[in-house]
């Protein structure tokens, strides 16, 4: 059996030029990452992905999203939907 979780939202650079490849980032979390990244305006992004983790693991990719983003651009603003499969 297999558990997903994912998250979808949107991502707000606070620059034109943050040379950042959300698409890339994302795939560079997770081995079984998968993601569609769109872009909605200038610096924005709607960006969802899934992945076969549970419980801690799960958060910690979330989490680690989150710094990535932050490590381009530490004006960037994330808002983001997570739904984690916790299994005990």
């Amino acid at each position: 059996m297999s558990v997903w979780s994912s998250a979808d939202g949107v991502v707000r650079f606070s620059k034109d030029d943050h040379h950042c490849s959300l698409e890339k980032l994302i795939k560079g979390l997770y081995d079984e990452m998968h993601c569609n990244v769109k872009r909605v305006s200038i610096n924005g992004y709607e960006v969802s992905f899934n992945f076969s983790l549970e419980n801690e693991a799960a958060f910690k990719v979330i989490q680690e999203f989150v710094k990535r983003v932050k490590e381009y651009d530490k004006n960037a603003t994330i808002d983001i939907d997570a739904t984690i499969r916790y299994l005990g």
